[in-house]
């Protein structure tokens, strides 16, 4: 499932599993420069979404907040309305749109949320117990449950085994 959505300062696509951020059009080289670029972010590396809609006086933004990042250009601490936007659009994590692109930002918006919240896929739980048949038992939990695979719990079971 791919979204996208086009601004005023770049376009913002989502995979599933990368957000990539480009910076085209006369906004973006007022505020970026003129090298242009794309940059592509792992989900996992996503730490929140800001979403602001813009209205008929105002534009909106999406800004993501990176995981160990902060993002150049942006001052945290800014004023509302104007100026703020201003600053936003400086960010290299955010895109700026028009009242006619909220639906499209939003949606954008509500699927890397959702993504975010997600647990990863693939990664097995994580067994905790001391005791080896309860980390067993626990497993049989899981696997009757439907968390994990048999292939998950055999592999699992047979570190467990091995230990003893």
């Amino acid at each position: 499932m791919e979204i996208s959505a086009k601004g005023r300062s770049g376009q913002m696509f989502f995979d599933g599993a990368f957000v990539t951020i480009t910076h085209e059009g006369f906004t973006a080289k007022a505020t970026h420069g003129f090298g242009g670029g794309k940059k592509s972010i792992p989900i996992r590396s996503i730490g929140a979404v800001q979403f602001k809609p813009a209205t008929s006086m105002f534009l909106g933004y999406i800004q993501l907040s990176i995981i160990g990042e902060n993002a150049r250009g942006y001052r945290a601490a800014t004023l509302s309305g104007v100026s703020r936007n201003t600053d936003i659009a400086k960010d290299e994590n955010a895109i700026l749109f028009a009242k006619k692109d909220t639906k499209d930002f939003e949606a954008l918006a509500d699927a890397i949320r959702a993504a975010i919240a997600a647990p990863p896929t693939g990664a097995a739980p994580q067994i905790v117990e001391a005791d080896p048949l309860k980390q067993i038992e626990r497993l049989a939990s899981l696997l009757e449950a439907g968390h994990i695979t048999q292939e998950e719990y055999d592999a699992k079971k047979g570190e467990i085994l091995d230990r003893l």
